[in-house]
């Protein structure tokens, strides 16, 4: 989907400046003359590599839904629910999103229709409206999507929380080395010079790191910013994506956290969708929404295939490799007894305490890990700078 800059005139005379998202030029001047919009200048807007990009934070989301479920509840109609909601959206990147929503469902555009065609609105939360819609619940809907970024936020949290002290350590001891690196130890080179002591491997080895990064410093940073760009780039395409999420499965620790929230997530998303009348087959189209790592949704893909040939669900997963096994026995014990959504409810519940357990467990490891190498570090070089320094202390 693409974005167009216009400018326009409402109904009342008001001149109007703002962006629409659509797939085609024809599409966005379409859609701004369904909103009854005199429009004077449309043009596409390209995005650049180095530009800003507006984003609408998940909590905003999130609340924006717990917001609109509050007034569905109580009886207010869509259009009335979202014209409220506008006024108290602080974020102006998310006010513009919500003003054209509201536009489109007061000229008699379906909520879940006018929601696709913003990527502020994951694809799984306009699958969640769009069945609200077809089955007269909503309300019940939205609060349920709204509960499901609760705990997905919950979940980040905890893994932001969990990292916040091992990353404040190595913060802290990578500036203690490069003080040592850039300012202690050329001092002391100087005095091991004006003295002529024989040095050991250890302190020529530091003096030659450290003259290295001195004056090749420019050189390096230089280098590591091409390469920082140069790795978003390719990850912004889709074969770098499918590259480092291939990449993040191989990895220590990290593999196994993220096939631990994949499985948390699958369960409670199809919790929701079972409990909410869905067949398995919408459920699975509409979870695999909530799929962020391009090379399991590859084998999702494989999944939905086998199921649309009639085979269950737990036979399709089982020789996937990103399965926990208990959610495979329990998806097969829930289509056994025909009670699936109440065994995804408590494999969620599960599924949910381990991967807390396993976030907590993951960084009481890497603490001591992270402390150990740059105590090392640090050790090599007080080793390399003391060394010389009782030789000194000998000849005077």
């Amino acid at each position: 989907m693409n974005t167009f800059k216009y400018k326009a005139r409402d109904s009342s005379g008001k001149l109007i400046s703002a962006h629409v998202q659509a797939f085609s030029q024809a599409e966005a001047v379409r859609s701004l003359y369904e909103k009854q919009l005199t429009l004077l200048h449309i043009k596409e807007t390209r995005p650049r590599f180095f530009a800003p990009t507006a984003r609408v934070k998940l909590s905003d989301l999130t609340l924006w839904f717990r917001k609109l479920s509050f007034m569905v509840e109580t009886g207010a109609t869509i259009p009335f629910a979202l014209t409220a909601l506008v006024k108290q959206t602080k974020s102006p990147y998310f006010h513009q999103i919500l003003s054209d929503v509201r536009q489109d469902v007061l000229s008699g555009i379906a909520l879940s229709e006018s929601m696709q065609k913003h990527k502020a609105f994951p694809r799984f939360a306009i699958g969640m409206v769009q069945i609200g819609e077809v089955t007269g619940r909503l309300d019940q809907m939205v609060t349920k999507t709204a509960d499901y970024y609760d705990r997905e936020i919950k979940l980040k949290n905890d893994v932001k929380g969990a990292l916040m002290y091992p990353l404040f350590i190595s913060v802290l001891m990578m500036l203690l080395v490069l003080i040592s690196v850039f300012f202690v130890v050329p001092s002391y080179t100087v005095m091991f010079k004006m003295n002529d002591l024989p040095l050991p491997l250890p302190t020529i080895m530091l003096i030659n790191i450290s003259d290295f990064l001195i004056h090749y410093i420019v050189v390096i940073m230089g280098g590591l910013v091409a390469v920082i760009c140069l790795l978003l780039f390719s990850k912004s395409t889709p074969r770098g994506r499918l590259f480092f999420d291939t990449l993040y499965l191989n990895v220590p620790l990290v593999n196994i956290y993220i096939r631990k929230s994949f499985n948390f997530k699958f369960a409670e998303a199809l919790c929701i969708l079972t409990a909410s009348g869905i067949t398995i087959l919408d459920s699975m189209e509409i979870v695999q929404m909530t799929i962020d790592n391009t090379y399991i949704k590859r084998h999702f893909h494989d999944v939905l295939r086998m199921l649309h040939q009639g085979n269950r669900l737990s036979d399709c997963i089982r020789d996937f490799p990103h399965y926990d096994p208990l959610f495979i026995d329990l998806v097969h014990i829930g289509e056994e007894t025909g009670q699936l959504e109440k065994t995804m409810e408590k494999c969620a519940e599960y599924l949910g305490r381990d991967t807390e357990r396993y976030i907590k467990n993951a960084t009481k490891l890497l603490e001591p890990a992270i402390t150990l190498i740059l105590g090392a570090v640090l050790g090599f070089i007080m080793m390399a700078i003391m060394l010389p320094s009782f030789t000194l202390i000998e000849t005077i």
